[in-house]
């Protein structure tokens, strides 16, 4: 196995300028072993294994929606710990930029909480009556973009030195549009393209979500010792779950599509060899939408670790292919493949998130079973929005394309497994129930 110095000059080469920030890197990681709380450090020498407790039982929520603030969340931590509560996931609640923050996930700011939700000292105080409770504590982590009002941004816009070519930034068209031939576009409706210029400095600046998310470049080893150091901030704040926000995406080269490249790997590796020695209680959930057999390296191996637990997304999506067409084959065979996951490793199984869903599925499987895999996923995208005969859905197309006819589809599961369709229609019949008993009443 190597050591966190082989994998950080495997990716930064063996120089002056590697050996000088793998120094300052040394100096992050010592001073916040000194700051870890006495508190958590008892808490670390119970390792990292309570996530693969079968009695762990998680909620996802949005503050305001739960409780307005963390003020008032705070009294509602008995009411979560009487409901069999082990972890709450907090949906973004770190500072974002004004107006369009895509949902929380553009980042203005690590280490400040939302004004209309608090502030880091309420925040703090949260986690630690979870934590007596036996609640853990879970937050997004955004590690593939910032906002560009976040301060590296604004300090790159600037000229600093210091934060020179932490994103990707270049003079003309002629690199990006090399770039281009071979990225997907994440949003090809709402934010067309990877790249966005910018008049003011006179560059365009890689933008693969959207305009004001600018894409960090992990190639400068100074962007992976600031993510670190904001990670082990959080973690000594009490933060005991970091999901890894769009983690595929991390690293780019030309003439790929720049997901899931080797050092994508390598990079989560170093963080979790880093958290394993500072913060050895906190663990990593791992967020990428790909296929399986891609899904499932992230967990890394038992001896070089990467994310201890990911979300089950292929699992999701059977889940509801099996509804569409009554028919659970597909999951079946799909499910019986084994990828290999670690006896370490543990899914995240679930119905629906915050997020759309694309379609998906082991192509051979599904020709074995007779069925073509582009008009399977027409189906797919069709029941889903309820315009094929029968369908139960109510769900919504998401970046539809009029060329390809390829599209996502949101909605809540309320609304997709038909709850929302029956409802309406229970609603119709009260609303007739009154004329027909007027009619039995006279006869």
């Amino acid at each position: 196995m190597k050591d966190l110095r082989e994998y950080y000059r495997e990716l930064y080469g063996d120089n002056d300028i590697t050996n000088y920030r793998y120094g300052q890197l040394e100096d992050i990681i010592a001073k916040a072993k000194k700051e870890r709380p006495a508190a958590l450090k008892k808490a670390d020498k119970g390792g990292s294994g309570w996530y693969i407790s079968e009695k762990m039982v998680g909620i996802m929520l949005y503050v305001d929606k739960f409780s307005r603030d963390l003020y008032e969340f705070e009294k509602r931590i008995d009411y979560l710990a009487e409901l069999g509560v082990t972890y709450v996931h907090f949906m973004p609640l770190l500072k974002s930029r004004e107006g369009n923050n895509d949902g929380g996930y553009a980042v203005a700011d690590y280490l400040s909480i939302e004004e209309k939700l608090g502030d880091m000292k309420q925040f703090e105080r949260v986690m630690g009556l979870l934590k007596k409770k036996g609640i853990r504590t879970c937050i997004d982590f955004v590690l593939n973009h910032t906002a560009k009002e976040h301060e590296w941004a604004r300090r790159c816009r600037e000229g600093d030195p210091d934060y020179r070519d932490m994103y990707y930034m270049f003079d003309d068209r002629s690199i990006p549009d090399q770039y281009e031939k071979t990225l997907t576009q994440i949003f090809p409706e709402v934010a067309p393209g990877n790249f966005t210029y910018y008049d003011d400095i006179k560059k365009y600046v890689m933008t693969r979500f959207y305009e004001f998310q600018w894409d960090l470049n992990y190639k400068n080893p100074q962007v992976f010792n600031k993510v670190v150091e904001v990670l082990l901030t959080l973690a000594n704040k009490g933060v005991d779950i970091f999901r890894l926000d769009a983690i595929p995406y991390m690293w780019k080269e030309l003439g790929t599509t720049s997901m899931n490249l080797p050092q994508v790997h390598t990079l989560l590796k170093m963080m979790k060899m880093i958290a394993d020695d500072v913060c050895p209680s906190v663990i990593f959930l791992g967020e990428a939408i790909v296929e399986p057999k891609e899904i499932v390296r992230y967990f890394g191996t038992r001896s070089d670790k990467e994310c201890n637990v990911m979300y089950n997304a292929s699992m999701m999506v059977l889940l509801w292919n099996s509804l569409a067409t009554k028919d659970v084959r597909l999951m079946e065979r799909s499910l019986s493949i084994d990828y290999g996951v670690p006896d370490d490793g543990v899914w995240i199984n679930y119905a629906r998130c915050h997020d759309d869903i694309g379609w998906g599925f082991e192509e051979d499987i599904l020709r074995e079973l007779g069925m073509d895999p582009l008009k399977h996923k027409q189906f797919m995208i069709e029941f889903m929005e309820g315009r094929y005969p029968g369908s139960v859905s109510t769900g919504e197309l998401y970046e539809f394309n009029p060329v390809t006819l390829d599209a996502r589809n949101s909605g809540t599961l309320a609304s997709m497994c038909g709850l929302e369709q029956a409802l309406g229609k229970s609603i119709s019949i009260k609303l007739r129930w009154p004329l027909s008993a007027s009619c039995c009443c006279t006869r």
